[in-house]
């Protein structure tokens, strides 16, 4: 019983840490800030290792600023072929308030090795602050490449990319925890038996 019962935790585990529907490249540590100025764009390019990309999360660097009616652009587009997949408006409330953003998209299912791109816009300026995002220093994308204005800077900004995870690996774990349980309760149940006749 214990045998089962540790095998059926361990898979659990798995299905809800590891296996729990996504998959997500490792977080980009933040070694500094860039910022971004009235228009002025700031474009990460990635190539996707996985099929079923459905979103990207952005680290910003904007907490307790104090600049008001200052909203920003964020897009993700296809390098392939140009098209843009969404974009989106943020406020300076949430800029003020939160250190990270998910930008969901619908599941693009043969993404895998296909370039895109994340771009960011400066839009209703207001002076007294710059935007701010965190990236860092060294080129940590696979085959990324940060650009500010057109210009290739140096490092990569801090973004994690999300895809889903297959159906048929969700379905083992699953087919794993079930069995497992089956075992455990066919077990108990024999046990259960042989105490019974013992006692008789």
């Amino acid at each position: 019983v214990f045998v089962f019962l540790l095998i059926t935790i361990t898979a659990i585990y798995e299905f809800n840490i590891k296996y729990k529907g996504e998959r997500t490249t490792s977080e980009i540590v933040s070694t500094n800030s860039i910022s971004i100025g009235e228009n002025k764009e700031i474009v990460q390019t990635f190539k996707l290792e996985n099929d079923n990309f459905n979103g990207v999360w952005i680290e910003f660097d904007n907490l307790g600023a104090t600049s008001k009616n200052t909203n920003i652009i964020i897009g993700i587009k296809d390098l392939e072929t140009g098209n843009i997949i969404k974009e989106e408006k943020l406020t300076d409330s949430f800029l003020r308030t939160s250190t990270k953003y998910r930008m969901n998209i619908d599941t693009i299912k043969d993404s895998n090795g296909k370039m895109y791109s994340l771009y960011i816009k400066y839009i209703d300026f207001n002076d007294k602050e710059n935007f701010k995002i965190k990236y860092n220093q060294n080129d940590l994308i696979p085959n990324g490449v940060m650009y500010l204005d057109d210009k290739i800077q140096n490092g990569d900004l801090c973004i994690q990319i999300s895809c889903l995870r297959p159906k048929k690996v969700i379905l083992f774990y699953a087919m794993l925890i079930f069995i497992n349980i089956i075992m455990i309760i066919i077990t108990v149940f024999i046990f259960k038996k042989k105490n019974m006749k013992i006692e008789y």
